[in-house]
């Protein structure tokens, strides 16, 4: 890591810093393991004779893996006479990762803030901390569990293959592909948009915030295997409010008391899922528009939140004297009773 800050006042009211920072990263894991069973080790052969030991009972494994990473970020605060104050900055994010298509992310911000009690109009004494600020920026995530998803891979297999003249059972043994390829794999993306209220009352004995948030998040969904691909996948979104207030009640060399409230609500839904869209009819079977398509399978539904639970609206138990009426449904006593929306 490298950084370089200019911090400049000028004019006596003009506050500037400038920050320049460059970060890389390299990470390399290895691991061998050799596991065997009835070894029997002697002064002529040695005390690692693995292969000596019983081949039905060894085993080996292997595991290796290298990641890196590089980042330069730029950022620039400016404030005049500490009421009116501006950040802004740009960061660019490459990780090994990814698709060879987009290793690289750029993730912009800026920021605006406005202490409006150091105003000569403001004479509400009590108050003596407010500042009103508003922000908006993107960041990323690169969560993945395995740095080699973007990337097709092989694993073994063996079957039977064919029999000679004395009955002997010879075995093919194979390479396959076991993932799928994804050249355009990239960063998880978030923007977030948030409003803040700082305030602080009778000399900050009492101080806190009110914030507000919305999140735009283009998801990274954990899915690998033969038939399916490690890809970027909808946008969900996240908006709330959060509230922080501290007091410092008593604060003497003998006692200190603070007292901490705090309250945060949030709410998720998803926007999007495949962009794919299907047709919604009425009762006569007329198309009267179209629909993105919800994902039952995987239980995602378009405007509801990531974390629904979909199931079946269980209305009761189908008892005993119920055995005949249950029986046009394919029940019998003891089942759930299922309504038929």
């Amino acid at each position: 890591n490298n950084t370089i800050q200019w911090n400049y006042t000028f004019a006596q009211k003009h506050h500037t810093v400038l920050t320049l920072v460059q970060e890389a990263e390299e990470r390399r894991y290895w691991k061998d393991r050799i596991e065997a069973r009835n070894i029997l080790p002697t002064d002529a052969l040695g005390f690692h004779n693995t292969s000596s030991g019983d081949p039905t009972r060894s085993s080996f494994s292997t595991e290796d893996t290298h990641q890196t990473a590089d980042a330069l970020l730029g950022r620039l605060f400016y404030s005049y006479d500490n009421r009116y104050m501006l950040t802004a900055s740009i960061r660019r994010d490459g990780y090994s990762a990814f698709g060879h298509n987009n290793p690289y992310a750029y993730f912009p911000s800026v920021a605006i803030g406005w202490s409006f009690v150091d105003e000569k109009f403001f004479q509400w004494r009590p108050m003596s901390t407010g500042k009103l600020r508003v922000s908006w920026g993107k960041n990323g995530n690169r969560s993945l569990a395995n740095p080699y998803l973007a990337l097709a891979d092989l694993t073994k297999g063996n079957m039977q293959g064919y029999v000679d003249a004395s009955g002997n059972t010879y075995n093919i043994y194979y390479l396959r592909i076991a993932r799928m390829a994804n050249p355009n794999l990239q960063w998880e993306k978030t923007a977030s948009l948030n409003l803040g209220l700082d305030f602080g009352f009778f000399d900050n004995h009492i101080t806190g915030s009110i914030e507000y948030y919305n999140m735009n998040t283009q998801r990274l969904p954990d899915l690998s295997g033969f038939n399916s691909i490690t890809t970027n996948l909808g946008e969900v979104s996240n908006n709330g409010i959060e509230i922080y207030i501290n007091t410092s009640n008593i604060n003497n060399d003998i006692l200190k008391w603070n007292t901490t409230l705090s309250f945060s609500y949030n709410k998720n839904k998803i926007k999007h899922l495949y962009y794919e869209y299907e047709d919604i009819l009425d009762s006569n079977g007329n198309v009267i528009g179209r629909k993105e398509m919800d994902d039952e399978t995987n239980n995602w539904f378009i405007g509801q939140p990531i974390s629904a639970i979909w199931n079946y609206n269980v209305t009761g138990i189908w008892q005993v004297d119920e055995i005949e009426e249950a029986k046009l449904y394919r029940q019998k006593p003891g089942d759930p009773k299922v309504a038929n929306n």
